[in-house]
């Protein structure tokens, strides 16, 4: 239970415990103000200190991820169809590249978990024009309704009932710090698109 909870709990007792409630929301501020610390950091470690920028083969990226969650998607029951188009250089850390596509495909994972019927996970890669390569990340889980779309980067909201809200917005700091863009599409019912994309490398 998070701090959050805590306190909501001490204010709706039939006696409300106030002092409690003042403890736990005390909690909840100190634990923001660390968090937002942490991806402050996290971006201007990126921008200020910088990263080897180097050619990044995003194809084989993103199958050495799926390498490290198969047995989470195995487990799980999870159909994962990989669509990959051929020589898409990016431009950036190969490291934090893969960190990105990790929390997006572990978050799929997550949000397919325990939902009926046929579970489905697809990593698809394009290139935009002739300077960006495109990521796309989707799953076929219960998605979210679009008031919750503005609210998922933020670094202490999380849809999952223990989360901490840290994977998407460090994500989309990475992606940011890379110079490009992630964005989500979701529908109730219908699952959720994550979508980022980064500079292509150039010979």
């Amino acid at each position: 239970m998070t701090n959050a909870d805590t306190c909501l709990r001490w204010l709706a007792r039939s006696s409300p415990d106030i002092e409690r409630a003042r403890q736990a929301a005390t909690r909840t501020t100190r634990d923001a103000e660390r968090i937002a610390k942490v991806v402050a950091g996290l971006r201007a470690l990126a921008w200020k200190t910088g990263f080897v920028r180097i050619a990044v083969d995003i194809d084989d990226a993103v199958r050495k991820v799926a390498l490290m969650l198969r047995s989470d998607i195995e487990r799980n029951m999870i159909s994962l169809r990989l669509t990959l188009a051929a020589n898409l250089p990016a431009l950036g850390d190969r490291v934090q590249l893969q960190q990105v596509l990790l929390n997006l495909m572990r978050n799929a994972i997550e949000a397919m978990a325990g939902t009926e019927g046929p579970r489905r996970l697809q990593v698809s890669t394009a290139m935009i024009g002739d300077e960006a390569v495109q990521i796309t990340v989707h799953d076929n889980g219960l998605g979210f309704s679009a008031d919750l779309t503005g609210r998922l980067f933020e670094a202490m909201y999380s849809t999952k009932k223990h989360g901490m809200g840290m994977g998407l917005s460090i994500s989309r700091s990475i992606v940011e710090a890379h110079g490009g863009k992630l964005t989500v599409h979701s529908s109730p019912e219908q699952g959720t698109s994550f979508q980022f994309s980064v500079p292509c490398a150039t010979e």
